[in-house]
């Protein structure tokens, strides 16, 4: 879908938002599909999915009472919902332009009611919708509005525990890449000189930074801190006395 320039870099910005939750073309998940069954029962209908909305497509993530993966972004009740930055109920899909090409009005069952609540980051940025629908016209009052801006919150702090987690397993996961051969630790322990801190590896000791460009991929330039740098200043100079 094309964005309009003056939205282009807020557009990045989503979707680089959206990657960093590591959600889309993820297997079904447990806490995701309970909270889309809950947003079909509070709302009194037999469809819902929790749809993310990416550079060309709505991909849903969870879903009830549909057989679809994903629908074009240009049609979708995520990118309208999106666009209104509030909950958006489409009362006739047949008849309205925002959904014309949706696969959802000519899958089985054909529906024609559609409510979505946007899924908005901390930031304010809004990656999709959780959307409910029927077969039919369906009255939808401040009550089940608000059940559904309700479900929406849900699923984002959802996704917000679920990165959280991902961000300390890859943590984990460096850490582990950092771990030195097992003959240079006891127990997971690294044995640093006391005096020259230096890193014992087997029977060799050797600099930390040669020790982590040999375990990490990292690299080191060198400065002085301000700490470092006022000890150095407040040593009393050394002058040459010439012999007469």
């Amino acid at each position: 879908m094309r964005v309009p320039a003056s939205d282009h870099g807020s557009e990045v910005s989503r979707l680089e938002e959206l990657a960093s939750y590591q959600i889309l073309d993820t297997l079904p998940e447990p806490p995701f599909d309970d909270l889309v069954r809950l947003a079909a029962r509070a709302c009194r209908v037999p469809v819902a999915y929790l749809g993310f909305v990416d550079e060309r497509r709505e991909w849903f993530k969870a879903r009830l009472g549909i057989s679809i993966s994903e629908a074009p972004r240009r049609c979708a009740v995520s990118e309208a919902a999106r666009r209104d930055e509030k909950v958006t109920v489409i009362h006739n899909a047949q008849n309205d332009p925002r959904l014309a090409g949706n696969p959802l009005l000519c899958a089985v069952p054909q529906l024609r009611f559609f409510a979505g609540a946007p899924l908005r980051t901390p930031t304010g940025k809004i990656l999709g919708a959780v959307t409910v629908g029927d077969v039919r016209p369906h009255r939808f009052g401040r009550a089940e509005r608000d059940a559904l801006t309700c479900v929406a919150r849900l699923i984002m702090q959802e996704l917000e525990i679920r990165r959280q987690i991902l961000t300390l397993q890859e943590s984990v996961a460096l850490l582990s890449g950092l771990r030195p051969p097992h003959q240079a630790t006891s127990h997971g322990l690294l044995s640093i000189c006391a005096g020259c801190k230096r890193i014992r590896q087997g029977q060799h000791w050797i600099s930390v930074t040669h020790y982590f460009e040999q375990h990490a991929d990292v690299a080191f330039v060198h400065g002085v801190c301000p700490d470092c740098l006022a000890t150095v200043e407040a040593r009393p100079r050394r002058t040459n006395h010439l012999q007469p």
